[in-house]
């Protein structure tokens, strides 16, 4: 078996989800336990893969009922040169990985483009005035209490 991990460990090359796959197994105190589930984490590595944008595909579609208000269309926000070239590379990126399409819509809100700690950014749009103009669902949501009991105690 330790000639199996060492095999595995030669043939793949250090990387970030190697790392986060490290950081995940580092509680394990059983050095042998702590390999075999790298292993079994490392054949199903896709998984923890996060340099890639992974998204899920729906055909699901929904409207936003405004009732008879006009459309909202709302400018940008001022940008400097530096902050527009990121929002264009951020819509771009967004773009080619299917997450966003052209829009035709008469409707239009401000995005914000928030730095994140690591250096990444945070795409975000100001519903804002959109939401001040959408009808709101009147249909109840269910209290924690009220789940919980439909689950009949499956929780442990």
């Amino acid at each position: 078996q330790d000639h199996i991990f060492n095999t595995i460990e030669l043939e793949t090359k250090p990387s970030a989800t190697s790392n986060t796959i490290d950081k995940l197994i580092t509680h394990i105190k059983n050095v042998q336990e702590q390999q075999q589930l790298r292993l079994i984490l490392q054949q199903h590595i896709k998984i923890f893969d996060i340099s890639k944008v992974t998204q899920a595909h729906t055909h699901i579609q929904h409207t936003i009922n405004t009732g008879d208000s006009l459309p909202i269309t709302s400018r940008p926000y001022p940008r400097t040169i530096e902050q527009r070239r990121e929002l264009q590379d951020e819509i771009q990126k967004m773009t080619q990985t299917n997450q966003i399409r052209p829009s035709h819509s008469s409707w239009s809100s401000p995005v914000i483009i928030h730095k994140k700690k690591d250096g990444g950014i945070r795409f975000l749009v100001d519903y804002r005035k959109l939401n001040s103009v959408t009808k709101k669902d009147c249909f109840p949501q269910p209290t924690t209490e009220e789940l919980l009991h439909r689950l009949g105690g499956h929780i442990q």
